[in-house]
């Protein structure tokens, strides 16, 4: 939400204009901020995830670390990059992917601008870079067999949820982010992966190794819980209560 003072002001002139207007969040922490605002009808209602068929829970080997979606200073790119830079100084042969694309503008922050500027000079052949936004099955076929590096800031994502990280669970793949995050909240709940309580590079890198060294075990976890995240972020939810409320005002 990042509430400032005149957002908030506009909030509750809002919400004393339009009593009947219906709010929903995705977390406790962004639908408090209009409840203490004034909104009477302000309810959570779980992120919704994209549905995945069975098809796609299928059992792989380990493949690579991932790094997946656009890269982004809040995301921690800059760390992962930090960390394939490690990799190469100790000459390791770990694959890697990064998928690089940029915002929704297609265009990167100045921090990430850096880190890509580092990642051109950084010589290792186990590296596949995607540049470009990809299609849906290939987003997806990216987290087969993957470890997920999410070391997202905590700051921003403490209550905020990352669909990378329902996309991956819901695909198996084992993550790799902060402590203080939401992320690392489902991690330890799941034991889908591992948390840190550093963006060091040697952190994350052992991380992933200890992931990868036990991936059967890790896999298993962040597919069960990619199934119980379906449930609780099926967009069922979202219908039935914009549903129960279309019926309760008579439209």
């Amino acid at each position: 939400m990042r509430p400032s003072p005149k957002k908030l002001a506009f909030f509750r002139k809002i919400a004393q204009r339009h009593p009947e207007l219906v709010v929903m969040g995705p977390t406790a922490s962004v639908v408090d901020v209009f409840r203490e605002c004034g909104f009477k009808h302000v309810t959570v209602v779980p992120y919704p995830i994209t549905p995945r068929d069975n098809r796609e829970s299928t059992v792989h080997p380990f493949r690579h670390l991932l790094f997946a979606g656009a890269a982004r200073a809040d995301k921690g790119f800059h760390h992962v990059v930090d960390v394939l830079a490690l990799l190469a100084e100790r000459r390791q042969s770990l694959p890697v992917a990064l998928q690089t694309s940029g915002d929704h503008y297609d265009r990167h922050d100045p921090e990430t601008g850096k880190a890509l500027q580092k990642l051109s000079a950084i010589d290792y052949p186990q590296l596949m870079l995607t540049p470009e936004t990809l299609s849906p099955e290939a987003y997806f076929a990216m987290f087969e067999g993957a470890i997920c590096l999410q070391p997202y800031d905590v700051a921003a994502f403490a209550d905020r949820i990352s669909g990378i990280t329902l996309d991956g669970l819901s695909m198996g793949a084992p993550v790799v982010t902060l402590a203080g995050t939401w992320m690392g909240r489902v991690v330890e709940r799941f034991e889908a992966g591992v948390v840190v309580d550093s963006p060091a590079p040697e952190a994350l890198l052992q991380a992933s190794l200890r992931i990868r060294d036990d991936y059967p075990r890790y896999q298993a976890n962040a597919r069960r819980a990619g199934l119980a995240l379906q449930q609780e972020h099926s967009a069922g939810h979202l219908l039935e209560i914009i549903a129960g409320e279309s019926g309760g005002s008579g439209s």
